[in-house]
């Protein structure tokens, strides 16, 4: 019995935890790689960097955030352009 009620509570506390990941517009990258590691036991991902602008990808959650000189700016559930990239084959 006493097994089953501690699977029962690490479920509770896994499942709350990774409910939780709630980023705020101004924290820092290594504010937000560590809520992002800790709540969602996954890293965050760099998606996209331009300029200032880098944008990133907590696994488990389906959002883009995107940071300007280090500080988060904006969150968003879109899609980011596709990037056209060019190769060149040679014989």
């Amino acid at each position: 019995m006493l097994i089953y009620r501690s699977i029962a509570i690490a479920l509770v506390i896994n499942l709350t935890a990774c409910v939780s990941f709630q980023p705020r517009i101004g924290m820092t990258i290594e504010e937000w790689k560590s809520e992002c590691r800790i709540k969602n036991l996954s890293e965050g991902h760099l998606v996209r960097a331009e300029d200032n602008i880098e944008v990133y990808y907590c696994d488990n959650v389906n959002v883009f955030h995107y940071f300007e000189d280090g500080r988060l700016v904006k969150i968003d559930q879109g899609e980011l352009p596709k990037q056209k990239i060019e190769l060149e084959v040679k014989d």
